[in-house]
């Protein structure tokens, strides 16, 4: 009797020039405590991302998203106004296939979080609130389940470091104070290959 013994390579989830559209909701979880001043509340909005193959294991992504509104309080729980920021990132991910479904990836990248329509309300309603921008790393684990040749699932966890300056009112008078938001963002979405 002859037994042949067949040797199958592990199939590769995504080729050189493969390009990765994802899309779905996104939440941001603040860290605990925003500095010594205030609080900044958790937010989720639609995101939506976008990679690129340069090798069968590397790839080049793209964040983008709606604005997220936070509403910020003071230490004693009121609240004194509310921000939008977009927080765009560019990454560099390395893929591993777990299964011949389930594609686990690493990445680092450079996030660039700026603040826009800062408001304030209660208390300090009607004084001027401005929010700096941000710029800093930010890390990534994630996982793509295949659905089918061109569609996935997606399951992206990230932590950010976004560190701004918040500065209340205007000129000699006004008062800065660090807001150090460094968040969790946990995002699920649907990917489709091309």
């Amino acid at each position: 009797m002859l037994i042949m013994v067949t040797f199958v390579p592990a199939i590769q989830a995504y080729q050189k020039g493969d390009i990765l559209l994802r899309g779905g909701y996104t939440n941001i979880a603040t860290q605990s405590s925003n500095g010594t001043t205030v609080n900044v509340g958790d937010k989720g909005n639609l995101t939506a991302a976008v990679s690129y193959f340069i090798s069968n294991q590397w790839s080049a992504e793209i964040l983008l998203g709606l604005p997220f509104e936070h509403d910020i309080y003071l230490k004693t729980g009121e609240k004194i106004g509310t921000g939008k920021h977009l927080p765009p990132t560019i990454s560099l991910q390395r893929h591993f296939n777990l299964s011949t479904k389930l594609n686990s990836y690493l990445g680092i990248g450079i996030n660039h979080t700026f603040f826009l329509s800062e408001k304030t309300s209660g208390l300090l309603a009607g004084m001027p609130l401005d929010i700096t921008s941000s710029t800093d790393l930010a890390i990534q684990l994630g996982f793509d389940y295949l659905i089918s040749p061109t569609t996935r699932v997606n399951l992206d966890i990230r932590k950010h470091r976004i560190n701004p300056t918040a500065i209340l009112g205007s000129g000699a008078s006004a008062i800065k104070f660090d807001v150090p938001l460094n968040p969790i963002t946990i995002g699920i979405s649907a990917v489709y290959k091309f």
